[in-house]
């Protein structure tokens, strides 16, 4: 809930500054002085807002023990990834540190962050929601793409799996996918 009153606030904010870019008095335009905040600008911060919410909701022990500085359990889904609590935009959300960390590369793809596997059924699941915008984004392409694309910033647990089902689960890929196997028969 913090996570979603934050986004709406920083919506609430942006709106308010599109209205500050006019003089009302005068009906001209503010000068270039000003730094004029748009959408784009907080897109990243209430992502990171929302995962952090779903963090919490998933991970409540792993992310209670990293606030409070002490070690994960050794029995913890993300004791492979070596997770730890860092804030982006702000924000704290776990993220993993992984064995490339020297690479050439995003420091999203080198330290992404931990999102839990989407519940079965649950298509109204962060996680899911995610996987599926950014299918939708990248035009549909396989899961191998999917998973490629959403590796350049998250790390899904089971996410090649999650990837695979969420294919299967589109009607567009199906109806694509149904066509071309008919023109092979």
């Amino acid at each position: 809930v913090a996570a979603l009153m934050f986004a709406k606030h920083m919506w609430k904010d942006f709106w308010r500054q599109k209205k500050r870019k006019y003089n009302t008095r005068a009906g001209r335009q503010l000068d270039d002085t000003q730094k004029k905040q748009t959408l784009s600008d907080f897109l990243p911060a209430a992502r990171m807002a929302i995962f952090a919410y779903h963090q919490k909701k998933k991970f409540p022990d792993e992310y209670a023990a990293l606030e409070n500085g002490e070690e994960i359990s050794k029995q913890s889904k993300l004791i492979s990834f070596n997770p730890y609590l860092d804030r982006v935009h702000g924000i704290p959300v776990i993220r993993s540190n992984g064995r490339i960390g020297k690479a050439r590369s995003s420091a999203f793809f080198k330290q992404p962050v931990l999102l839990p596997k989407p519940e079965e059924n649950d298509h109204t699941d962060i996680t899911w929601l995610f996987m599926e915008h950014e299918h939708r984004k990248m035009w549909h392409l396989s899961y191998e793409a999917l998973h490629f694309n959403l590796r350049q910033c998250v790390w899904i647990l089971h996410g090649k799996e999650s990837c695979r089902k969420l294919i299967k689960t589109c009607v567009r890929c199906n109806k694509a996918n149904a066509h071309s196997m008919a023109e092979a028969k």
